[in-house]
């Protein structure tokens, strides 16, 4: 597992490897392996291409690709510090409770990650985004730090009132399985690997707002130890198929307003004005199987052209956002540079840059999830089955 609460080195390497394209938000990406000499995942030092090109290098390389891309959509201003690592596939652990707790005090503020007890070699990669926990709906730190220029936790923690003012947080937290067979590189994947990019890209959506904060019961995951009807935006764009918002705003309190049946009903959607006029004028179906899937239900789409369905296959590409996600990050509070008026119903689109090719699709996939069983953290997980 990731330590992120790194008390004077983050202030530092803020202020490092980080990128700038057509847009203007700042890319902070953090290396662990590399700042721990790991010699694995971003520190890899195997030879793969010419002027001694590294497997690490690579893969750096790609990640920056994935921010360069995102900059072509998204038209802010801000800033997003992420840390990126390597997952121990010799060591899993499980965390306690409190690894995941940086400030007991509200506003709450958790962490991005922790393991359930899905086997690590299993997982082909998680992370996520951290949270000021309060009733209501809830924006990610990289929303925050992105929308607004606002650090949430940054040098002073003016808004994180229980973290020391020495300790920085990073806005978001991604790990890689590279035990697993990737394509590290820009070029197409084989038919037996998974692609870096495609995946970064689905885990960078999840920190930028497909999350969701709804349990099985639909109460939300804070609720029953800390008493806080804490739920995402995202949350906030979530009916029925008539219309019925599964939490409506009451009192700046989130409440569950309809029966738990709904969440496992396939009768879930997105709705928001933009996401909407992408799909025809109507609402985006979501994930939501008739058994309830912690971490993969609600906060997936549909579509399984769509680069955030819950599903992937090795040899696949998904290297833009569609239509209707770029509508739905619209949706969550993000500019666009190009207005997304209306679209393909769910397809790859352009999205500044060129689709990929479809690639055949063997029968062995991958599995994306979202969330943990354990209610104090927020993490993708992208699980092989």
């Amino acid at each position: 597992m990731l330590s992120f609460l790194k008390k004077y080195l983050f202030p530092l390497l803020f202020g490092c490897s980080s990128i700038t394209a057509q847009a203007t938000i700042m890319f902070n990406p953090i290396y662990d392996d590399v700042n721990n000499n790991t010699g694995i995942g971003f520190d890899d030092p195997t030879i793969v291409g010419p002027n001694g090109l590294t497997l690490g290098q690579q893969r750096q390389d790609t990640l920056q690709g994935v921010f360069k891309y995102i900059n072509t959509v998204i038209n802010e201003n801000g800033t997003f510090n992420l840390e990126v690592g390597s997952l121990s596939t010799s060591s899993p652990s499980t965390p306690s409770n409190s690894d995941n707790i940086i400030a007991g005090q509200p506003p709450l503020v958790y962490s991005s990650l922790s393991m359930d007890n899905t086997p690590t070699n299993d997982i082909l990669a998680q992370g996520g985004a951290n949270y000021l926990i309060q009733n209501g709906f809830n924006n990610s730190f990289p929303s925050i730090h992105i929308t607004t220029g606002d650090n949430p936790c940054g040098e002073g923690n003016s808004l994180c009132p229980g973290v020391p003012s020495d300790v920085t947080i990073p806005d978001a937290t991604i790990q890689f399985n590279f035990d697993q067979n990737w394509n590290s590189s820009l070029d197409a994947p084989a038919f037996d690997q998974y692609d870096l990019f495609t995946v970064a890209l689905h885990e960078i959506a999840h920190d930028l707002g497909f999350d969701s904060f709804i349990s099985e019961t639909g109460a939300s995951i804070y609720a029953d130890q800390y008493g806080i009807n804490a739920y995402t935006t995202y949350d906030s764009h979530l009916v029925l198929g008539d219309g019925t918002p599964l939490i409506p705003l009451i009192n700046s309190a989130g409440i569950f307003d309809v029966s738990p049946s709904a969440l496992t009903s396939n009768n879930v959607f997105f709705s928001g004005e933009h996401a909407n006029a992408a799909n025809g004028g109507n609402p985006i179906q979501v994930y939501a199987p008739s058994t309830w899937e912690q971490g993969s239900s609600l906060v997936h789409l549909n579509n399984p052209s769509d680069l955030m369905y819950y599903l992937i296959y090795p040899g696949t590409e998904k290297r833009t956002f569609s239509d209707v996600d770029l509508g739905i990050l619209q949706d969550l509070g993000y500019n666009l540079h190009s207005a997304n008026n209306g679209g393909n119903g769910g397809d790859n689109g352009s999205g500044g840059q060129t689709p990929p090719s479809n690639v055949p699709e063997p029968s062995s996939l991958a599995l994306f999830l979202l969330g943990s069983i354990f209610i104090y953290s927020r993490r993708n997980l992208y699980s092989v089955i």
